[in-house]
């Protein structure tokens, strides 16, 4: 199949190393708004395919993958022209209709955290689709068996739900991953005394039920320790005032959520 990608972000980038991998001749092309960027991705793992900064010079394809940021999709669908194949873009949040001008679209929302300088590999991923018609179903079936992902179907509901869940798993716990390593500079200790600990539970928590897992003073109902906590966090009270807000946040969500 001939696909093209649309964009030279995090997503684009771990499709490119995928097809790099897989099926390097699948790519024909890739467009970023700065020929520079699709340069780089295309040197970057080897690619043999043309690159382009006009949506209207795009080769012909199979399928057309937007990976831009969400913002951005609306404006690229303005400007693209009447495609053959399948167009499908990667947002958890942006409605399919926005591709209605198309002949056949969607969304193929692979859920996962994606920068440019870390390759996510997609083999066994889950992703979540949706198509405006059954037309491009096959294609996409293509799609999903070339990168050997388990493919879900999905409304914008249940991607919108997902990728809620998804900001308090991934991007609010990484937020007080910092918020640690701040306190252990500041009481001049190594972070990495914390890799361990994370590591642990993140794999208590794709093994076993999150809430069985539950650990801590708060589940313990230690009230002597979690005052000791809160005295410690009062000797600084104008620098720690994230941290003490979000400690009695959670240690009361947690007592209330197991009762002695």
């Amino acid at each position: 199949m001939r696909i093209v990608l649309i964009g030279s972000g995090g997503v684009a980038t771990s499709l490119a190393a995928a097809l790099a991998n897989h099926a390097p001749t699948s790519l024909c092309g890739i467009y970023s708004r700065q020929q520079a960027h699709a340069e780089s991705l295309r040197e970057r793992f080897a690619l043999a395919c043309p690159v382009t900064d006009s949506l209207q010079q795009l080769p012909a394809a199979d399928l057309y993958i937007i990976a831009v940021s969400d913002h951005a999709i609306a404006e690229v669908a303005k400007v693209l022209p009447p495609l053959d194949g399948l167009v499908v873009h990667t947002s958890a949040v942006t409605p399919i209709e926005c591709f209605s001008g198309q002949r056949a679209y969607g969304v193929w929302y692979p859920f996962n955290s994606f920068a440019k300088e870390v390759i996510v590999p997609f083999e066994g991923q889950k992703i979540l689709y949706q198509l405006a018609t059954e037309e491009g179903l096959t294609t996409l079936q293509q799609w999903n068996d070339l990168l050997q992902v388990e493919a879900i179907p999905s409304t914008l509901d249940q991607r919108l739900w997902l990728h809620l869940a998804g900001v308090l798993a991934s991007n609010c716990t990484n937020r007080l991953y910092t918020l640690s390593h701040r306190l252990l500079t500041q009481a001049d200790l190594p972070t990495d005394l914390l890799d361990g600990l994370i590591l642990r539970t993140a794999s208590k928590a794709t093994t076993i039920d999150p809430y069985k897992a539950q650990t801590g003073p708060a589940r313990r109902h230690d009230l002597e320790t979690i005052a000791r906590h809160r005295a410690l966090l009062e000797q600084r009270p104008e620098e720690l005032q994230e941290v003490s807000k979000l400690y009695n946040l959670f240690t009361e969500a947690i007592l209330d959520d197991y009762p002695l």
